[in-house]
């Protein structure tokens, strides 16, 4: 059997990723004021509190006066996660496609190739 198993080659993609991003500097800083924006986010989303009034001994079911919290939360959650997630897909898709190509080209594992560099 010709190459490495496919643990070796995530773990290799894995490597070479964290290499590549600690000597982009500019990357980082750009990763983590996109990260901290969607932690605001976030947190601007869980700032509502649950202020219902509820009725004994229904208190499990009684539903909040504030009906549009749930969605709300829910949409600022996907938006946080969703710009969260956006730079790094770019570089994932956009400026690896052509080595990933050239990676697959020459036999690499395209799953190992993509779990090592999404867990870098």
């Amino acid at each position: 059997r010709r190459g490495a198993d496919f643990f070796t080659q995530t773990r290799l993609a894995h490597n070479r990723s964290i290499k590549q991003q600690l000597n982009d500097s500019t990357g980082i800083l750009i990763e983590l004021v996109t990260i901290s924006f969607a932690g605001l986010l976030m947190g601007f989303a869980s700032k509502f509190v649950f202020e219902g009034i509820l009725e004994e001994p229904y208190t499990l079911l009684s539903p909040s006066s504030q009906v549009v919290i749930v969605p709300q939360t829910a949409m600022f959650v996907g938006m946080a996660v969703g710009l969260a997630a956006g730079p790094p897909g770019v570089n994932t898709f956009g400026q690896e496609l052509v080595i990933y190509w050239r990676e697959a080209a020459v036999g690499h594992n395209k799953l190992a190739y993509y779990i090592g560099r999404a867990f870098s």
